[in-house]
């Protein structure tokens, strides 16, 4: 009958909607359960006051707030340094070498690359900015998608060869330092590979794994000295990995065995390379918790690689991009999604890409839309409510600094402002008595050219 059930939420902070976590369910709780008693939780105790205000700010105005008596929450800690930043750039480039400068700047006065998260609203966007990132010295956390990743595509095409597939993977494997194998051998092999694949027809019993075609190339007359040494140490790292049953014996064995490939990343201490150590641990672990589906199967090994391939295609691999809790300890920036950070805080947090259709994203198509009835208003309605929601969180992720941005071009169109960035600076003052340029918008949404060479590096900065 309800008796005794209490709960903690806000509604403000709903922005799981796909998984049953609408605004709605906290507003209803007191219809649900007649007689409930509701106790505002006013103070927060993690963010400076000038953070506090900026979301604060927003979340009177916003429409998972309709029919509360909103009242601003306290800042239960001191105003020490904090604040909000607004930062508009030229481009995308420069945004993102903007926030690289920025970062280091909060580094050098004491906050650590751990303790800095940027946070975006699509992945897309996250693999632009890492990417920028790394080139200009910043060591992140981010995966992206993990099969795609060099290295990893590395250790697949790897595997593919020992399962004893197409010998296709030479032309990716061949180019490993240790083998060093020239394109015009690989390109000797693959050939060797289809004279007797079209053989085949005729002669069944012709023998077409890779081991068998490696041992045809070193005695092909084709192969150079360098490419022939190349092939014959390959031909002994697979026959030693190719001897594991499952995925993960193989890549074990492989980066354990007698090969330099694990000892090459080993010895790279730049950001990129810890950034490539922790992808292959990823792609380990992965193999190791799927070792027991495929279990028994005929081709283990095979299985498991038509199984990397759907999450490919349907793009369910998504949740190997989260690191994993045991590298919560390295010193590198935090680079998350909006929904990722949820429940999480960070003494800086940088929120760029607020251009508007990049944030609040565009609406598209409903896969697996509620039932009807089930939820009041229309879906334009439950998308921008959760736009809200996102933007909140959000901003409620920093502890000392915030710092948003946007580029006036995204691509090859100019950009207008995001409209969630009016929401927070109407409770702001600023340090203009005009509009500031933040939130003006671009006098032409079409088709431009690129930006002039002197523009790229133009980056403003506003504090409110």
């Amino acid at each position: 009958d309800g008796q005794g059930l209490w709960a903690v939420g806000d509604a403000r902070q709903a922005i799981y909607r796909f998984r049953g976590a609408a605004p709605i369910n906290m507003k209803l709780f007191h219809e649900d359960y007649p007689g409930a008693h509701i106790k505002p939780l006013g103070v927060n105790y993690r963010s400076q006051p000038a953070i506090v205000k900026a979301f604060s700010s927003m979340a009177a105005g916003m429409q998972a707030s309709i029919g509360d008596e909103f009242q601003p929450w306290q800042s239960d800690r001191p105003d020490n340094g904090g604040g909000v930043h607004i930062n508009v750039a030229t481009d995308e480039r420069a945004e993102a070498e903007g926030l690289a400068s920025l970062i280091k700047d909060c580094r050098v006065r004491g906050v650590p690359y751990g303790d800095q998260a940027v946070l975006c609203r699509s992945h897309t966007t996250l693999a632009r900015i890492s990417a920028i990132l790394e080139r200009e010295g910043v060591p992140v956390l981010y995966l992206g998608d993990l099969f795609e990743r060099p290295e990893v595509r590395d250790l697949l095409c790897l595997l593919d060869m020992a399962v004893g597939g197409s010998p296709a993977g030479l032309l990716r494997v061949g180019t490993f330092p240790e083998y060093s194998i020239p394109r015009s051998d690989v390109l000797s092999v693959l050939r060797m590979h289809k004279e007797l694949k079209d053989k085949e027809d005729g002669d069944p019993e012709v023998p077409l794994s890779v081991a068998d075609m490696l041992s045809r190339a070193l005695e092909s007359e084709e192969i150079s000295e360098g490419g022939r040494a190349g092939l014959a140490l390959l031909a002994v790292h697979l026959e030693h990995a190719s001897a594991g049953r499952s995925a993960w014996q193989v890549l074990a064995r492989y980066l354990f065995g007698p090969g330099d490939y694990l000892r090459a990343l080993l010895a790279d201490g730049s950001a990129a390379g810890q950034q490539k150590r922790l992808a292959v641990f990823q792609l380990l672990q992965f193999a190791h918790e799927q070792r027991e589906r495929f279990a028994g199967d005929g081709d283990e090994r095979g299985y498991f690689l038509n199984y990397v391939r759907r999450l490919e295609i349907f793009g369910e691999e998504r949740a190997l991009r989260q690191v994993p809790d045991w590298a919560d300890g390295v010193d590198a920036v935090r680079m998350l999604t909006v929904h990722a950070s949820k429940g999480l805080e960070f003494r800086a947090v940088y929120l760029p890409g607020l251009g508007n259709g990049y944030f609040p994203a565009r609406r598209g198509s409903e896969p697996c839309p509620p039932p009807h009835g089930l939820l009041p208003g229309d879906e334009e309605d439950w998308h921008n409510e959760e736009e809200e929601c996102l933007f909140f969180v959000a901003l409620s992720r920093a502890r000392d600094l915030l710092y948003l941005s946007r580029a006036c071009r995204y691509g090859r169109r100019n950009s207008n402002p995001s409209p969630l960035l009016r929401k927070v600076a109407d409770a702001l003052s600023c340090e203009a008595d005009h509009p500031p340029d933040w939130l003006s918008k671009s006098t032409d949404s079409e088709q431009v050219g690129p930006p002039a060479p002197e523009e790229k590096k133009s980056y403003l900065s506003r504090k409110l």
